[in-house]
């Protein structure tokens, strides 16, 4: 597995309750070689039509890509399915060279998951598993670190 700096960063970007919130995140901090996105799962319980998450996601992409000029982005379809569709058209209308859609079908399977929607510790574990090739294949001089020997 390849070495992880977990961030949460919030984004203000429009209507989907997923991307919008307080746009407090220093990304003088530190500059990201990798940034994965996986969001869009709730949002459909909140009324958040297809459109408005397109148009959220795309500004997302805008706004990580400012953060992180020169990171590869990595936009993970939900492990549900939930707005894939939209989620696969922000990135390819992006133009972005360095940024990828990354299709999860069939990534999890129903003892991965908690609540036949979120993934469990094994689900993540199988998440990690599966998008750690995936990132190495754009950015293979990451460290790889042991899945049973975290740092």
């Amino acid at each position: 597995m390849l070495g992880v700096i977990d961030a949460n960063l919030p984004f203000s970007s429009g209507s989907s309750p997923s991307i919008r919130s307080a746009s407090s995140a220093d990304f003088s901090r530190y500059q990201a070689s990798a940034v994965v996105i996986n969001l869009g799962t709730n949002d459909v319980g909140r009324g958040v039509t297809p459109a408005q998450f397109q148009a959220s996601y795309a500004g997302l992409l805008r706004k990580v890509r400012t953060a992180y000029p020169n990171a590869w982005i990595f936009a993970l379809r939900t492990f549900s399915g939930r707005f894939g569709t939209e989620t696969k058209a922000a990135v390819t209308a992006s133009g972005d060279a360095r940024a990828s859609y990354v299709d999860t079908t069939g990534w999890l399977a129903a003892d991965d998951l908690s609540d036949s929607v979120h993934p469990n510790d094994k689900g993540h574990r199988t998440i990690a598993d599966r998008l750690a090739p995936v990132i190495s294949q754009h950015l293979p001089g990451l460290p790889q670190v042991s899945r049973h020997n975290p740092r």
